[in-house]
């Protein structure tokens, strides 16, 4: 039995739902993380590539991350860019 697993993460499917096992709802966020600096980040759902993770909302505000690792939820950020003589006012 143990030769059944070789390859099985690499050969999931992504498919834009949520890939806790069992829940199938569409993604609404992604996740990834880096081993080396124990740190898990969760950002809006883009196109999922790589070592990325999608997640459901639930799920993704449900994240509970292994002992001595941080997480930084950037879901909801987004950049706005003012017009110069707006970007350098001050009250």
């Amino acid at each position: 039995m143990g030769g059944l697993l070789v390859g099985y993460r690499s050969g999931m499917v992504r498919s834009g739902h949520c890939v806790r096992p069992g829940c199938g709802e569409p993604a609404d966020a992604v996740l990834t993380y880096d081993y080396a600096s124990s740190t898990v980040w969760l950002d809006d759902l883009g196109e999922v590539v790589g070592g990325a993770w999608p997640l459901c909302g639930h799920h993704a505000d449900g994240m509970k991350m292994p002992i001595g690792w941080s997480c930084e939820d950037r879901r909801g950020r987004s950049v706005i860019t003012l017009p110069s003589h707006l970007a350098s006012w001050s009250a």
